[in-house]
């Protein structure tokens, strides 16, 4: 790459892995090489790819500079190895953008996610949560408090707290979550065809002419 003022311009360098201590060596010819001072790359926000169409973006605030996503993605609520266990879903709700697993390390104190979802989330919309809590350490579902703005859901979580599987103050906060929307009853109404209308009719009528026949005079 030649350089232009003594600045030479990588249009197509990129670091997509996040770490600490980077370092840029730059050489050409006959000329001493030149090493950048240490960087980091911190990646704070997960894109989760849904299998039919679209994906739910997670972006994080807080937790420091060095806090960032070590991994996470989609997983389905029953049927992945990382989902929890068939048949153990909240009763009465969906999940249609499945749940979301992540592992945030090097964070301190508080981290604030904020969800974005292909569509818009409904008035009833829950964020569940499975894991252990403080009080229950088996894993289960429970809620985690969240504010729900049209298609977006945000949440706070703090290292060692409500929300973090490992429940330790130790930098690293784990957090398989999801979206679920209460299943309206659809079941319809039991109706009556005419015949079976006609014949209650003809009962009620046959009922109330026993009944004054039998009226004392």
């Amino acid at each position: 790459m030649a350089a232009v003022n003594g600045t030479a311009t990588f249009a197509n360098l990129s670091v997509d892995k996040s770490g600490i201590g980077y370092t840029l060596v730059a050489s050409s010819g006959a000329l001493s090489p030149a090493t950048s001072t240490p960087f980091e790359i911190t990646t704070r926000l997960l894109v989760a790819a849904l299998p039919t169409t679209g994906a739910v973006t997670v972006a994080m605030a807080g937790g420091g500079a060095a806090c960032t996503f070590a991994a996470g993605g989609y997983v389905p609520v029953t049927g992945g190895a990382a989902s929890p266990p068939a048949g153990s879903a909240p009763s009465g709700y969906a999940f249609p953008y499945g749940l979301v697993n992540f592992t945030a390390t090097s964070c301190t104190g508080t981290i604030t996610l904020t969800y974005t979802f292909p569509g818009p989330l409904l008035p009833d919309a829950v964020f569940w949560k499975y894991g252990p809590t403080e009080l229950q350490q088996d894993s289960h579902w429970y809620v985690m408090p969240a504010v729900i703005s049209g298609n977006t859901l945000t949440v706070t979580i703090a290292d060692g707290g409500l929300g973090d599987d490992d429940l330790k103050v130790n930098g690293t906060i784990v957090d398989p979550a999801g979206v679920g929307f209460a299943i309206v009853d659809a079941t319809p109404v039991p109706t009556l065809r005419w015949p079976a209308l006609l014949l209650l009719a003809l009962l009620l009528t046959a009922a109330s002419t026993f009944a004054l026949s039998r009226k004392p005079r």
